[in-house]
């Protein structure tokens, strides 16, 4: 679950909405695993306290959502690195089980499995211009691996990178 406040006073109100309803619902939340971000240009002091219940929530710098690495910052922001490290992981995995696959079979083999893999949730998020050219720039390495690998080039993957 994800709470979106626009205050301190805000937020607190949303968890303690949160342990009521739990409470009548004889569910319980993992302070452990509860977690505060902040988002917000002018916030570059200590924040106060949170409480779940009587836990104190941990201010943290990134948390994962959804498959996705939210960071806090000034602005709404992402970290494409483990997505980078998925999409070459399930492209590593293709070409190195169809090497006797044709050039248009494997470029369709990335596009269908591993393309989903880079463009999970974008859609959702507003991508800065620096982090669209690095999407574009890691597909467009497919189709220069798929080139090399049929051209008699034996350099490996991870060297594009």
């Amino acid at each position: 679950m994800l709470l979106l406040s626009a205050s301190l006073a805000g937020l607190q109100e949303l968890l303690d909405v949160c342990i009521l309803t739990s409470s009548d619902l004889c569910l319980t939340f993992n302070e452990a695993k509860s977690h505060c971000l902040v988002i917000d240009p002018h916030c570059h002091t200590h924040l106060a306290d949170v409480f779940l219940g009587e836990k104190s929530l941990n201010w943290v710098r990134s948390i994962k959502y959804l498959g996705m690495e939210l960071m806090a910052g000034s602005s709404f922001d992402t970290d494409l690195g483990q997505t980078r490290r998925k999409f070459f992981v399930s492209v590593n995995t293709i070409l190195r089980h169809c090497s006797a696959a044709s050039e248009l079979m494997k470029l369709y083999l990335c596009e269908s499995y591993c393309l989903p893999v880079l463009m999970y949730a974008v859609e959702s998020l507003n991508l800065c211009t620096t982090a669209v050219r690095k999407l574009n720039v890691y597909w467009n390495s497919v189709y220069r691996k798929n080139v090399l690998i049929n051209h008699g080039n034996q350099r490996s993957y991870e060297m594009l990178m």
